[in-house]
């Protein structure tokens, strides 16, 4: 079995101009043949990659394909209808991976002709459940603060 001659990895991962390239990157290439980790390939751009550490994002739970095929529209009619260029933002959005702008969620809400909290049930019912938790927790306070000056 013969060993691989270049760098097990395409080169596209050594910026030029990290002055910590050639000692780590020779290094890597000499001594071992798998792929460099993450927080390597973060040393050699001088810490400045963002690193993702394999935790996914939660998905926001919604309701935009079931009322775009209701409407009877493509992602890409929906795209083409806000003015993207591609649906990629619109797949993304139904799929839970982005949560939309208020600008965004407010064109879902007029295409779809649904009020946003349809669209985004789970996020609103928690939405609501917290503010009206907190809000039940200041009016305590606020009302019991009023007791105590008006007495005085």
């Amino acid at each position: 079995m013969s060993k691989r001659s270049g760098p097990p990895w395409p080169l596209y991962f050594f910026p030029s101009s990290s002055p910590k390239f050639s000692s780590v990157a020779a290094e890597t290439c000499l001594g071992r043949q798998s792929s460099p980790s993450i927080v390597e390939r973060a040393r050699w751009y001088g810490g400045s990659m963002k690193i993702r550490t394999g935790a996914r994002r939660k998905r926001i739970p919604n309701r935009l394909w079931k009322y775009r095929t209701r409407m009877g529209f493509s992602q890409r009619q929906v795209a083409q209808i806000f003015g993207y260029l591609s649906q990629t933002d619109v797949s993304q959005y139904e799929r839970g991976r982005k949560l939309p702008s208020l600008v965004t969620a407010l064109k879902f809400e007029i295409v779809y002709r649904v009020p946003v909290a349809f669209l985004f049930p789970e996020l609103y019912r928690w939405l609501k459940n917290q503010l009206r938790a907190r809000e039940e927790g200041l009016r305590a306070k606020w009302e019991g603060h009023e007791t105590k000056t008006s007495t005085s």
